[in-house]
């Protein structure tokens, strides 16, 4: 118990998630619904905790993290990863991991434009879509008999657009790092 003392709230809050879903094999659906709200709420947090006032617009910790430059970054992104993992954890199919990881993988990219990158942060939620799937996935597998909700929230963006703008994102990317002589020594 004096062990928790010394440990901050959200490594409590992962060591007890871990334990769960280690213990369980995603068999369980009341487990497992405690577990999947748990990760919804860590996803919240990350994308939509806050609203600018006067807008629609949603942003989370992710997006400010964001704005310290590279550790932001990293940080948000081992954030986002953790919860990839849990999903693994849960027994997610490796068609779904690979979904996801592509979903974190845009959002690393993107975040990572300086100046664009912030406000993509903001427009591009790779913890809410993540969680969304799983929970997709987890109704499924948890109540077969039962047909899947419909998907939430706007329709998904075609392949190419979403190739496009990694390939804009990119080119962006290596524009700014070669126009930029600091960067380069």
């Amino acid at each position: 118990m004096t062990e928790n003392k010394d440990k901050l709230p959200i490594e409590t809050a992962r060591e007890r998630i871990d334990s769960e879903l280690t213990a369980n094999t995603m068999q369980d659906s009341e487990a497992t619904a405690k577990q999947l709200e748990r990760l919804q709420k860590l996803s919240k947090l990350l994308d939509n905790q806050y609203r600018i006032p006067g807008t629609p617009i949603r942003f989370g910790w992710d997006a400010i993290l964001g704005l310290v430059p590279i550790a932001g970054d990293v940080v948000g992104f081992a954030l986002s990863a953790w919860l990839v993992q849990q999903a693994i954890r849960a027994g997610a199919p490796r068609f779904l991991i690979v979904e996801m990881l592509g979903n974190l993988g845009i959002e690393l990219v993107g975040g990572s434009i300086p100046v664009i990158g912030d406000a993509f942060d903001i427009y591009w939620k790779s913890n809410i879509k993540n969680i969304e799937l799983l929970e997709q996935y987890l109704l499924k597998e948890l109540e077969p008999e039962l047909p899947a909700p419909p998907p939430k929230g706007r329709k998904k963006p075609s392949k190419w657009l979403v190739m496009s703008l990694i390939l804009v994102v990119t080119v962006a990317t290596a524009i700014y790092i070669l126009s930029t002589p600091n960067l380069l020594g």
